[in-house]
């Protein structure tokens, strides 16, 4: 092909994908605001339907004893710690899963050593920190010990940007750096519920009124917050720029280039960062993101080679969901403007 033909191909890539977003980014941003305005309208009528559903189950509860003890058991926050613990626990295996299926070279190169590095020891202890979390055993040394762990990734992550950038190579950051950096703000969360005494319990996630919280539990709950709001933000100004220019490192259909839940992040990053509707904006982000790891990081539909980074992003997802459901069941803390709304009309 002729140089003119290439440049109309990147052209037409380049002007494809600018439509592609406008349409995809109107068609959410008018879902969003149909949802929205049916919520003010018929918020009585929810309120009502959530309670009727919540006596049912309690009826059925009743009735069915394993369906009660479920149910005494099932909580959003133990679906975000589950969530949450997806992403250590992958963390803890992946090295010995590496060391087992390399071959040949890579096998000699992958010694004892290197098995259980300083880093790696990190990982395997946040692996059980993260199962010990779930089990409800010693939370918050539990949560303190992912932190730890997540700390030194967002440390390996901050390093290679900086080492890129002093090389003259540019200031790199990719849609995976942005999520395990956010997820100092997820496990920051997960210490917060720790901190919180007054927890809520929920049946289903329809209960959404946060009770009081602590000024510790709400600076974590702050932290958290802004930390997953700098994923929001990057993915919906960088990667969307990315995917409207002209020269993209990726081949068209190539999950990077899921549009849609980049939308969800760039309309809902305002009112997430101010805290405006927390619970509601945090459910809706964490449902973005659930979806897209479903859809688009399904790694058993990637070829091998390509299956680890794919779980990376799948699991990244599903943590961050689950810093976002438990920002939900806790609510925003007092460092929101649901709080100072509140305040104003009290």
């Amino acid at each position: 092909m002729c140089p003119k033909t290439c440049r109309k191909c990147h052209l037409h890539g380049k002007w494809s994908r600018r439509s592609s977003f406008f349409l995809v980014f109107g068609s959410v941003l008018f879902l969003a605001v149909v949802l929205v305005g049916a919520c003010f309208r018929f918020a009585d009528s929810f309120e009502k339907a959530s309670t009727v559903a919540e006596l049912r189950l309690a009826r059925m509860s009743v009735r069915v004893p394993l369906l009660k003890r479920i149910l005494a058991v099932f909580s959003v926050e133990l679906l975000g710690r589950v969530m949450i613990a997806t992403y250590v626990v992958n963390e803890g295996t992946t090295p010995w899963h590496t060391w087992l299926t390399a071959q040949g070279y890579n096998r000699q190169r992958l010694t004892y050593s290197w098995l259980f590095s300083f880093h790696h020891l990190c990982n395997y202890a946040a692996a059980v920190g993260g199962i010990t979390c779930v089990l409800g055993f010693k939370p918050m040394a539990s949560a303190l010990v992912m932190l730890l762990d997540i700390v030194l990734d967002a440390y390996d992550v901050i390093g290679n940007i900086y080492s890129n950038w002093s090389l003259g190579r540019g200031l790199y950051i990719n849609e995976l750096m942005a999520k395990k950096v956010s997820l100092l703000g997820c496990v920051t969360m997960l210490v917060g519920m720790s901190l919180q005494k007054k927890r809520k319990k929920v049946f289903t996630g329809l209960l959404l009124e946060s009770q009081a919280t602590s000024l510790s539990a709400s600076f974590a709950l702050l932290a958290g917050r802004l930390l997953i709001t700098f994923l929001f933000a990057f993915v919906g100004v960088s990667e969307l720029g990315r995917l409207m220019s002209e020269n993209s490192p990726y081949r068209d259909g190539d999950p990077h280039d899921t549009i849609w839940p980049k939308c969800v992040e760039l309309i809902l990053v305002i009112p997430f960062a101010l805290g405006f509707h927390t619970s509601t904006t945090a459910r809706t982000l964490a449902i973005s993101l659930a979806l897209e790891a479903m859809t688009a990081w399904s790694w058993s539909l990637f070829p091998l080679r390509w299956a680890g980074h794919s779980r990376e992003h799948y699991v990244t997802n599903l943590a961050t969901a689950g810093g976002l459901l438990l920002l939900q069941s806790l609510g925003g803390g007092r460092f929101t403007m649901d709080e100072m709304l509140r305040k104003k009309e009290s």
